[in-house]
């Protein structure tokens, strides 16, 4: 591949906001590496929207690694691998919910040690299977505590122990004048290790945490991320809709990426410079405060769904989205880096795509990626936000369809891989589940 030109007006949106340079990826393989995709579970998995958080954690007390993921009929699995042992669990059915794509589990562990699953939502109440301290699952739904209509939930939790559940609300399932694309950001809070519950609107008196009403109807938050550094929560997002007055649609357009940050210490949240923007977003803020890539309005999709963000030892962050700003045939995996005072872009590659990064250093991410149809996963060294170099091939045996790195895992599961099922249909258990991570 070759370094990239970007011309003045396919790029004078962004650099209005940031500057591009240029990189190269070194055309080569790091073969025989130490990088290992493990089969833990066979024809275990449906096909899934699951983003690439909340797959797993690692229980530094207990020493197991926790994975989940969505079966057949929609219902959630978990599974659990003994480090002292090295052996993995059976995985076993923890909670169930009607068969939608969108009903993935995602996992946090309470201060109590209990693991909180949430999982079954898509424009319906969420649901939370507990495990608690003697290994029992019990599984119920958050609706008589939340009656929102949620999809997309995204659990983290803040030193204080605080359990915060974030999840996108579709607004028209509850009142018939909203429109299709009214789909803000909520939360849910717990303060008692996830026995009872408290809504953003009940701990922050709005309607919404996240959210727009856009004249050009571009109200649909998508969350791509979000990740726990140094007790606040980074998160990256980007905007769907209509695209247009007068015209509403789900998905009809997405367009930019977002950037902010959470303090569960105050629910405030806070520009990457650090400017205070109170307990909610809404367009205006987000447009003139939030925004770090303007995309090109001239296409249907400017960016992409799937997204990550990381913050470094120095405390900047580096993100790697999807930049379809030259309407190209296949859109740039691009990273910006905040240099503390404007983002940094650095277009890096057209050939592979994103599953999810990881820190291995200081100011290091390893990006785990795949290419086209082929199965495997090609990881890459992306330093300082801007040096892109190919490293290690993993093999699998049939194509991954997502990735999702354990944040402060432990080898060998530093990340929960899953394969194509080849269909959407949830009654079809073909995917395979792999566990990631170093061999020694």
């Amino acid at each position: 591949m070759h370094p990239t030109r970007i011309g003045a007006a396919t790029a004078a949106a962004a650099l209005a906001l940031g500057v591009f340079t240029n990189a190269q990826a070194e055309p080569r393989h790091d073969r025989g590496g130490t990088l290992v995709a493990q089969t833990t579970a066979t024809h275990a998995r449906v096909h899934s929207d699951r983003r690439p958080m909340g797959a797993g954690l690692y229980d530094r007390k207990a020493d197991r690694t926790y994975i989940s993921w969505m079966g057949k009929d929609s219902d959630a699995y978990f599974q659990d691998y003994d480090h002292g042992s090295g052996r993995w669990s059976t995985p076993v059915k923890i909670g169930s919910s009607f068969k939608d794509k969108h009903n993935y589990p995602v996992m946090v562990q309470a201060d109590d040690g209990k693991l909180l699953v949430f999982h079954g939502a898509h424009n319906s109440p969420l649901r939370l299977a507990t495990r608690a301290a003697d290994g029992t699952w019990s599984d119920r739904s958050l609706g008589d505590v939340a009656p929102y209509h949620a999809s997309y939930p995204m659990a983290l939790k803040a030193r204080n122990g605080d359990v915060y559940v974030f999840f996108r609300d579709t607004l028209k399932e509850d009142d018939t004048t909203q429109f299709v694309d009214d789909r803000p950001m909520q939360y849910l809070m717990s303060a008692d290790d996830g026995v009872t519950w408290k809504s953003s609107g009940e701990l922050t008196g709005h309607p919404y945490i996240l959210g727009s009403e856009r004249e050009d109807n571009m109200d649909e938050v998508y969350v791509a991320e979000m990740t726990e550094h140094n007790g606040r929560f980074h998160m990256l997002w980007t905007m769907a809709g209509g695209g247009k007055p007068d015209v509403h649609g789900h998905g009809t357009q997405i367009h930019d990426v977002f950037y902010a940050v959470f303090d569960p210490a105050t629910r405030h949240f806070s520009t990457v410079a650090g400017e205070d923007l109170g307990t909610q977003l809404d367009q205006t803020e987000m447009l003139r405060k939030a925004i770090v890539w303007r995309s090109n309005r001239e296409l249907l999709h400017g960016t992409g769904f799937t997204h990550s963000v990381q913050v470094m030892a120095d405390g900047k962050p580096v993100i790697v989205f999807y930049d379809n700003q030259t309407g190209g045939r296949r859109a740039w995996l691009t990273a910006g880096r905040w240099n503390g005072r404007s983002w940094d872009f650095t277009r890096l590659t057209q050939e592979y795509g994103l599953l999810d990064s990881e820190k291995t250093g200081p100011h290091t991410l390893r990006v785990y990626t795949t290419r086209g149809s082929e199965s495997g996963i090609t990881a890459f060294t992306l330093d300082r936000g801007r040096h892109w170099r190919q490293a290690q091939y993993i093999w699998t045996d049939t194509k991954l369809q997502k990735g999702n790195v354990i944040e402060g895992g432990k080898d060998p599961v530093r990340m929960v891989a899953e394969t194509n099922t080849g269909t959407q249909d949830q009654t079809v258990q073909t995917g395979n589940v792999y566990a990631v991570g170093e061999i020694r």
